[in-house]
C-alpha cells in the first residue's frame, strides 16, 4: 500500500529522520499491514526525530558517584515518572502498586509531570508513594534537562518510564535519553520498543513480547512470571465481582 511504501522510506535509518512521520509509534503497533521490524524502525526514527530537533539541550548525565553505592538505609531507591499522574487509565490501573512495595527495602518516587488535576486517582497515587514530587512547573518552565537533572540528584537506582511513545510523552522521552538513572525501564503504558533513549529493559511477559520477537526491540525483554499488565480492577469493580462470582 501507498502507506506502507511510505513508512518504510521515512524509517530508512541510512538516512536523517524526517521532520514529520506519517505514522506514529503508537499507531504503528495497531497498523496491522507493518511488519515487526517497520514496527520498530518507526520508533527508532521517532526517537532520532525527537533527539535532533532538541539539540544540544538533551545531555547525558554523568551520575553522582554515590548512586553507583547503597543508600546509607540500604534501600533501593526507586522513581515512577510520568505525565498521567491524574484521572488516566494507567493512573488507574497503577494506583496500588506504590503502596505495595517493601518500604524496609526500597524508596518509592514518583516523579510528576503533569499538573494537578484534583482527581480522586492523583490523591491516592500521592498518598501511596512514600515521596511525591510534582516536576511539571519545572518541565514547562525550564525544559526535560532541568528535570533530569533533578532526579540524577535525587540519586535514584531505577527509573520506570510509564508512558512510553503515547499522548504528551516527547518531553519524558528526552529526560530519559538524559539517562538520569544508572537502570531506565519501560513499564506499563506502551508495549512497543522505545526505539532508544537509554532504556535498559523493557518490563513484559512472553504473551505480549514473545522470546522470538526480541530482536524487534532496542532494550533487552525482562519478562514478569504471568503479565506485564498492571490492575486494580479487582478493588474498583468489587461490586461487580461479588456479583457474579456463586458464593459456594
Amino acid at each position: 500500500t501507498h502507506t506502507h511504501t511510505q513508512v518504510r522510506a521515512e524509517t530508512d535509518l541510512s538516512r536523517q529522520p524526517p521532520r514529520h512521520l506519517c505514522v506514529q509509534p503508537m499507531q504503528a503497533i495497531l497498523y496491522r499491514p507493518l511488519s515487526a521490524e517497520l514496527m520498530k524502525n518507526v520508533s527508532i526514527t521517532y526517537t532520532r526525530k525527537l533527539l535532533a530537533e532538541a539539540g544540544g539541550s538533551v545531555v547525558k548525565m554523568t551520575l553522582p558517584p554515590a548512586v553507583l553505592l547503597p543508600a546509607r538505609d540500604r534501600r533501593l531507591r526507586l522513581g515512577y515518572v510520568s505525565a498521567d499522574f491524574k484521572d488516566h487509565p494507567v493512573a488507574k490501573r497503577m494506583q496500588d502498586i506504590y503502596a505495595l512495595h517493601d518500604r524496609v527495602r526500597v524508596r518509592v518516587t514518583c516523579y510528576c509531570l503533569n499538573a494537578d488535576d484534583r482527581s480522586s486517582w492523583r490523591l491516592k497515587i500521592e498518598a501511596a508513594a512514600e515521596r511525591f514530587l510534582d516536576l511539571h512547573v519545572m518541565l514547562s518552565q525550564q525544559g526535560p534537562g532541568a528535570v533530569a537533572r533533578k532526579i540524577a540528584a535525587d540519586e535514584a537506582d531505577v527509573l520506570v518510564n510509564l508512558m512510553g511513545h503515547t499522548r504528551g510523552s516527547d518531553p519524558l522521552t528526552l529526560i530519559m535519553a538524559a539517562r538520569p538513572a544508572p537502570t531506565q525501564l519501560m513499564h506499563e503504558g506502551y508495549a512497543g520498543t522505545m526505539g532508544g533513549a537509554e532504556h535498559t529493559a523493557h518490563v513484559t511477559d512472553r504473551y505480549s513480547s514473545p522470546p522470538d520477537f526480541a530482536s524487534h526491540y532496542v532494550e533487552k525483554l525482562l519478562y514478569m512470571p504471568h503479565a506485564f499488565f498492571v490492575n486494580a480492577s479487582a478493588r474498583m469493580n468489587s461490586g461487580y465481582f461479588l456479583s457474579v462470582v456463586p458464593v459456594m
